[in-house]
């Protein structure tokens, strides 16, 4: 009985997300929003750029070779933008397209939720970030460490992570098409220290304060059939 008395006690009680879902529900909330990261630098304008002036040869050896599966080299600067074209781009700009993309054997859409671009300093890494957001005339949402950082006193508290995700999220499916760009996102998903919960995002000020929610927010994207219009 004092079990069940503690549980019904505690349905009354309402997690943060579903409180700021709430707050943000009305399209007066949500019109206010885009203001507020602007000028946070959340969301902000870049400098155009179109994938024809990205350069780089295909590589044809290589492609046999990925065929073969006898080695697998570095793809070449043309396969990126094929890639990035088929699995990020069209599916971004065209709603159809994104809706009935082919599936692979497991049953999952071959359009893609994120994308992992790496290299060295210079290989042109955010230059694509650009042109993906050009040339599907998406807005274009910064959620790096260096614009986190700056903006860690206007989301105090536990729930501030919460709260800036919910926003930027928010944001980005009414502003639809979107890109989220995270520069240097190895120290989001920086590994947490022992004796921590397992995917529990770090203490203090750091970037990797919004690694679990972002993790959430990434799980509950739609592609493919079950994806929507925005």
């Amino acid at each position: 009985e004092k079990g069940r008395e503690k549980k019904k006690s505690g349905d009354g009680k309402k997690k943060p997300c579903c409180a700021i879902d709430k707050l943000y529900k009305d399209d007066a909330s949500k019109q206010g929003i885009l203001p507020e990261l602007v000028i946070e630098g959340f969301c902000k304008k870049v400098k155009p750029e179109r994938l024809e002036n990205i350069y780089g040869e295909f590589q044809y050896l290589g492609a046999i070779e990925r065929v073969q599966h006898t080695y697998c080299p570095p793809p070449s600067m043309q396969m990126i933008k094929s890639l990035i074209v088929e699995h990020a781009i069209l599916p971004l700009a065209d709603a159809d397209i994104r809706m009935d993309a082919p599936k692979m054997a497991d049953g999952k859409s071959l359009v893609a939720r994120s994308l992992l671009m790496y290299g060295p300093k210079g290989s042109g890494k955010s230059m694509l970030a650009r042109a993906i957001a050009t040339e599907a005339g998406a807005t274009f949402f910064d959620l790096s460490p260096s614009v986190l950082e700056q903006n860690w006193d206007k989301y105090p508290g536990k729930n501030g992570p919460t709260t800036l995700l919910h926003k930027v999220f928010t944001c980005a499916m009414e502003c639809s098409p979107a890109v989220i760009y995270m520069d240097e996102v190895d120290r989001i998903f920086v590994a947490g220290k022992k004796g921590k919960k397992k995917g529990g995002g770090g203490g203090g000020d750091g970037p990797d304060k919004i690694k679990k929610d972002l993790v959430a927010h990434l799980k509950i994207l739609k592609t493919g059939i079950e994806s929507t219009p925005k």
